[in-house]
């Protein structure tokens, strides 16, 4: 019987008690009347995602030997890697593992993946790859025995496949490569990255090019995804189509911010209109995102992709053109939210380029003004969220010298009223946070 189902008796008159009346009425309002963002509605979203990691945990710890048997994959496998591949379908399926932004857009197929692991061996050890790769990366481990046992069978696959006659043109050869060039970057195999990014920008010519990606807007989606991690690990521009940068908005209800905020935040005026327009399609994108995750309702993948390459190309072209300072941190910070749309369980991306970028800006950039300190105070944040960890020293000096003592909600709020996606960025940000206040006392005081 579900918890709370209540029996109300009548009298014999065929109506209910006063009492009763008021207990019915009591359920039937039960979760109505909650204000959006309000305490209520903050502690009802609270208990649902502590609800959904419980069933998260119990649909891994449940499933016993006997149902995995059921999946009939494309190729033979052995009981541990069924284990641990049925573990991380698990996952993904009810907290959209690596792409959290899919709660609200519609990224991925989950039929087509189901499809070609019955259908291609190649996909079954790519998937097999990516899953052993995540736990060693988990573990801050080197790949495993396993791991490279799958690596080496998926580079056979695409040798196979491509030597082939049009073998370029299967699905799966394009997800095999994507998958191949983001480990590479995930571990720091640069060399391994550069060769397998090479290839898929090769193997993107032969399927059509700019118009075979502008079709496949979630495939778009996710090689722009690998080349941002790849430019934030080196350093390096990106390869994948450079034509010319539109500094449009994007947005039609993006209008720039006013040139009179440059003075506030002390940003050189040359470099505000083209700083403020990307600034301004960002945050509304962020704020479309959000309305769709509080409304239930999913965004187009074809316009998320569009807004996401406008915002990514103008970001990384303007690589130099800042010339530190607080204009450098807004860019920066942009960055880093683009780079938390993907995420790794309880590890970060490394991001080596982004990382030391961040570091050295944030500390040699003052606030100088109210709007300077709050912009500051936001990439600080943004950067624990996509790449740094909290308990780093630096960290804490520049928290305690930049924000004073308050409240998360305050902080949230304040958050909000630049760039902040509530999906993506509540949780690691209010986690961040606590531990940033409580660790004030031991920073001012030395103890």
């Amino acid at each position: 019987m579900p918890e709370g189902f209540v029996f109300v008796l009548e009298d014999g008159s065929g109506r209910p008690s006063r009492k009763d009346m008021t207990l019915v009425h009591s359920h039937s309002m039960k979760g109505r009347n909650v204000r959006i963002n309000s305490r209520r509605w903050k502690q009802r979203e609270k208990r649902a995602r502590e609800a959904t990691m419980l069933f998260r945990e119990e649909v891994i710890s449940r499933a016993p030997p006997s149902d995995l048997e059921c999946v009939q994959f494309a190729t033979k496998i052995d009981d541990r890697s069924r284990q641990a591949l049925f573990k991380v379908l698990a996952i993904s399926a009810t907290s959209n593992l690596l792409y959290p932004v899919e709660r609200c857009i519609d990224l991925h197929n989950a039929q087509d993946y189901v499809r070609w692991l019955s259908q291609d061996a190649g996909f079954v050890h790519i998937t097999l790859f990516t899953t052993c790769a995540i736990d060693d990366f988990m573990q801050h481990q080197a790949p495993t025995t396993l791991t490279l046992q799958y690596l080496r069978q998926s580079l056979v696959y695409v040798n196979s496949k491509l030597s082939e006659h049009e073998g370029y043109k299967l699905d799966t050869i394009i997800v095999v490569v994507m998958t191949l060039a983001f480990m590479g970057t995930m571990f720091e195999d640069l060399d391994a990255a550069s060769a397998h990014i090479k290839g898929l920008q090769r193997l993107v010519q032969l399927r059509g090019g700019h118009q075979y990606l502008m079709k496949n807007p979630k495939i778009y989606f996710k090689i722009e995804r690998i080349e941002l991690s790849w430019c934030l690990s080196t350093g390096q521009v990106p390869v994948f189509y450079r034509s010319p940068v539109s500094w449009q908005p994007f947005f039609r209800g993006s209008q720039p911010a006013p040139s009179g905020l440059c003075d506030i935040l002390s940003i050189d005026i040359a470099t505000w209109p083209k700083l403020a327009g990307v600034y301004k399609d960002l945050q509304y994108l962020s704020n479309l995102i959000n309305k769709n995750d509080i409304h239930g309702t999913m965004m187009d993948a074809e316009s998320f992709q569009n807004a996401v390459h406008s915002i990514q190309s103008r970001l990384l072209a303007l690589q130099g053109d800042n010339r530190g300072g607080i204009g450098e941190c807004m860019r920066l910070g942009m960055l880093a939210v683009l780079t938390t749309t993907f995420r790794m369980p309880s590890r970060k991306m490394p991001h080596a380029y982004l990382a030391s970028r961040l570091r050295a800006t944030l500390e040699t950039t003052s606030a100088t003004t109210p709007g300077s300190r709050m912009v500051l105070t936001w990439v600080l944040l943004m950067s624990i969220v996509a790449v740094f960890e909290a308990n780093e020293s630096w960290i804490s000096h520049l928290w305690c010298t930049l924000v004073r003592q308050q409240k998360w909600e305050a902080m949230e709020a304040m958050m909000e009223q630049l760039i902040w996606i509530r999906c993506i960025h509540d949780e690691p940000g209010n986690q961040a946070f606590m531990q940033l206040e409580r660790s004030r006392h031991v920073v001012v005081h030395g103890i």
